[in-house]
């Protein structure tokens, strides 16, 4: 059996990735999630195999649901999250050859849906829409807001900086661990 290190998933299922993410958490399983940007075409539709099943015209449409996704984002600067989700279900449903299955706004962690902007540090808009005449159902998602610690380390030979996620450090780290079999301890503070 292999035990592999890490494990790449795309974020455009962005609930697989979520509930993956607290599998491993949970079964304190060894393995480093690497989620992958999603692909998208020229046009801005979300890359799918499900693409394929669409015509042209169908595919000229489905381009509504990141347009909307991405309108979206700039309208949440300043509206609820109920008035953005009422943006983004409103405009898709009022498109011809669209109908919304669900969009949520949720946790990004937990997948709880939130009703503030407020509730969590990091908030996803996950939706699922059928298209077309069979119809194709098509997902996506879009992300509201991403807090991350920073560090800046100010580079000893130069005036430049580098700016590190939490994140990545901690990735860094346990590639070290890894590859000089030691266990590291993290300890993180509040500053």
């Amino acid at each position: 059996m292999v035990q592999p290190d890490r494990a790449y998933f795309g974020e455009k299922d962005f609930q697989q990735i979520a509930v993956i993410r607290a599998m491993v958490a949970d079964l304190k399983l060894p393995i480093e999630l690497r989620p992958c940007p999603i692909v998208r075409e020229e046009s801005g539709l979300a890359l799918s195999s499900r693409n394929a099943l669409l015509t042209e015209a169908e595919k000229r449409t489905a381009v509504c649901i990141s347009q909307a996704l991405k309108t979206s984002v700039d309208f949440a600067k300043n509206h609820t999250v109920a008035e953005t989700h009422d943006l983004v279900v409103g405009a898709l449903n009022a498109t011809k050859g669209l109908e919304v299955e669900y969009f949520e706004i949720v946790n990004g962690i937990t997948l709880q849906p939130v009703t503030s902007w407020d509730d969590a540090p990091y908030i996803v808009g996950c939706i699922t829409v059928y298209c077309g005449q069979r119809p194709v159902r098509l997902i996506d998602n879009i992300k509201y807001k991403e807090e991350k610690d920073k560090l800046t380390i100010e580079i000893l030979s130069n005036d430049d900086n580098i700016t590190l996620t939490i994140e990545n450090m901690l990735m860094m780290l346990e590639e070290l661990a890894s590859t000089y079999k030691k266990n590291i301890k993290i300890i993180k503070e509040e500053i």
